[in-house]
């Protein structure tokens, strides 16, 4: 699936669980907030396509979308992004 169409159904997914998307100057980075008691995702406009998604992706990972239909390539880039996320949270002890 090319970038343009992941990026749509992403931007489908965030609207469907009521979080605004916004894409503003953010020095190149994404997130989410809370504004005016509304969950609002922000992403820098000046990312290409492959970032804007692959940063909602990121976004998404943490929602729950397990009861949502997704196209099947849409859903394994989230669960790739929530994998990634837990790697993150818990390195690899050494022992």
């Amino acid at each position: 699936m090319d970038d343009e169409t992941a990026l749509h159904h992403l931007e489908e997914l965030a609207g469907g669980l009521d979080i605004e998307l916004r894409y503003e100057a953010a020095a190149g980075r994404a997130g989410l907030c809370v504004l005016r008691g509304r969950k609002t995702a922000v992403i820098d406009e000046s990312l290409c396509l492959a970032e804007r998604a692959e940063a909602l992706a990121m976004i998404l990972a943490d929602e729950p979308i397990e009861d949502v239909y997704l196209p099947p390539a849409v859903r394994e880039r989230i669960v790739a992004c929530r994998e990634r996320k837990k790697a993150e949270a818990n390195p690899p002890t050494a022992e």
